[in-house]
């Protein structure tokens, strides 16, 4: 990163932060509520805002449960068990621990089977690989262990354990306490997983007591804070990205995309004979455009300048005829003109709007909208695999947010010279950085240097250092200060400008929606008081 190449302009805006949740969880927050809002239709869930999703996972009131908790859990759960059969329709982990005579009849058999493991965040699927993260890592057997005594401790006290949660998902026994029931046993079922179980005895821990009942589920469940629901919810779509449902959803739009495809390229050949048509017409109308003086040739300088008066009048009055057909003739080709202009504008228009319409059916990933000179990652949540508006919502947004991400781990080291990244030697951790050198990473201390210091003076008072940490934009301002600090003719940050600009208007009037809401919201509460 060379000091030559900066920008001159001011520092970036400042970034909001999100102060009802903490960083760290920003990244299942946001990849959650869009797989819920992509996959709306197929989950028959309605649409609901971020601001709303926010707030129901930090609800903790028993005498009125959250409604949009226990539509988006038993939507989930819905699309995981039919109500034809009593099965989940996706593997899940189940008596992964052998016995002791199951381990020395493995021992002796090296060709046996393979577990069935689900394979969530890159769960490992052979035996081998999981034994030797077993023996590697004390804390999942210690972990495991505590699972089996609290399996224990709960099914002493009631004659009605969780394992039957399929049979109650597929009878659709969902009220008073039942689906935190069925998420209680899905949780032990995938606990059997090895990578799995730290994440999942936490939250157990907090679900099961001694005196496990469906109501003890329920206030249970309601007083989880918000990250664990968050990371139940997390699981849960991880399960439901498998199911058929989802599959033959994407699909669907797959197919409609081919054909909105199809049609975006008739209309851009249309567009383009008539851009042509358009350039003869306007070759047309410039004779009928120039003033006869300048048409006509200086002959009639030459004339005698004495006449009659009578003359004079006939060719006054001729020169008017001349006039008036000129100008009807003009009048004429002009409105073919302005009529092809139309048309073509219209095309333009129609591709806009195949431009969206694609844009909405694209529910595959959520499609980066690009990166800043310090490689932090832009995302416009509205408009990819969902309107912006949202489908079957009345608040006229659903995220009107530009969300912003500091630099992921690799871009970090690769470009950065380790700029933000604490420990440099632990990072082969999960295989991520499996070709990057440390060593060498270290030694650029220049780059680094430079790095830190371009940061502070560029980005403000709101530097982002890692991929953990988050900001965001709500208001015109911010994006039009973003728009200015943005450099028009980076390599990274030309194309994150023009994205932004294309789709600047929709967010405006998605970020005035919500501002508008916010407003209406503060004067009823005010009025309240």
């Amino acid at each position: 990163m060379d000091e030559r190449l900066a920008f001159d302009a001011a520092s970036r805006p400042r970034l909001k932060q999100e102060e009802n949740l903490d960083n760290t969880y920003l990244g299942d927050l946001l990849s959650t509520w869009t797989f819920l809002n992509m996959f709306s239709e197929p989950l028959r869930l309605d649409s609901f805002t971020l601001d709303d999703y926010i707030d129901s996972l930090r609800y903790t009131q028993l005498d009125f449960p959250c409604e949009l908790t226990a539509e988006i859990h038993c939507a989930l759960l819905k699309t995981l068990v039919t109500e034809t059969e009593a099965e989940c329709l996706v593997p899940l982990p189940s008596s992964l621990r052998p016995s002791k005579a199951e381990t020395k009849q493995r021992n002796g058999d090296k060709n046996g089977d393979k577990n069935g493991d689900l394979v969530i965040n890159g769960e490992d699927e052979n035996d081998s690989i999981a034994d030797s993260q077993e023996s590697s890592t004390p804390s999942v057997p210690e972990s495991y262990s505590k699972i089996r005594s609290l399996r224990t401790l709960s099914a002493k006290h009631t004659s009605t354990i969780w394992s039957d949660w399929r049979l109650k998902t597929q009878q659709r026994d969902f009220l008073n306490g039942g689906w935190e029931s069925i998420i209680i046993g899905i949780l032990d079922d995938l606990s059997n997983s090895y990578r799995l179980t730290p994440i999942i005895l936490p939250i157990l821990t907090l679900l099961l007591n001694d005196k496990h009942s469906r109501k003890t589920a329920r206030d249970n469940y309601a007083r989880l804070p918000a990250q664990h629901k968050l990371k139940v919810l997390s699981l849960l779509v991880q399960l439901v990205c498998q199911t058929p449902t989802i599959r033959e959803h994407i699909e669907d739009c797959m197919l409609g995309m081919t054909e909105l495809r199809k049609d975006k390229v008739d209309v851009q050949r249309d567009r383009k004979a008539k851009i042509e048509e358009l350039a003869s017409l306007e070759a047309d109308l410039l004779p009928w455009t120039l003033p006869p003086e300048q048409e006509s040739n200086s002959d009639t300088s030459s004339e005698p300048q004495k006449r009659s008066v009578k003359a004079s009048l006939k060719r006054k009055r001729e020169e008017a005829e001349e006039v008036l057909k000129r100008q009807k003739e003009m009048m004429k080709r002009q409105k073919l003109v302005d009529d092809k202009r139309k048309e073509i504008k219209t095309c333009e228009e129609r591709i806009t709007g195949y431009d969206h319409e694609l844009r909405e059916k694209d529910c595959q990933r959520l499609k980066l909208v690009g990166k800043d000179r310090f490689f932090n990652r832009y995302w416009l949540l509205e408009g990819n695999g969902f309107p912006y508006v949202g489908r079957r919502s009345d608040a006229g947004f659903t995220s009107a947010r530009v969300w912003v991400q500091g630099p992921s781990l690799e871009d970090a080291l690769f470009y950065l010279g380790g700029a933000g990244v604490s420990d440099v030697d632990e990072l082969g951790v999960n295989g991520r950085l499996s070709a990057v050198d440390p060593g060498a990473v270290g030694e650029n201390t220049d780059l680094k240097e430079r790095v830190l210091s371009r940061k502070e003076r560029e980005e403000g008072q709101s530097i982002l250092w890692d991929e953990n940490q988050w900001g965001y934009y709500d208001d015109v301002e911010g994006v039009e200060g973003l728009l200015a600090w943005l450099n028009p003719k980076g390599v990274r940050e030309a194309k994150l400008r023009q994205a932004l600009l294309t789709r600047k208007d929709a967010l405006y009037k998605v970020m005035d929606a919500r501002e508008k809401v916010f407003l209406f919201l503060l004067k009823m509460t005010d009025c309240s008081i």
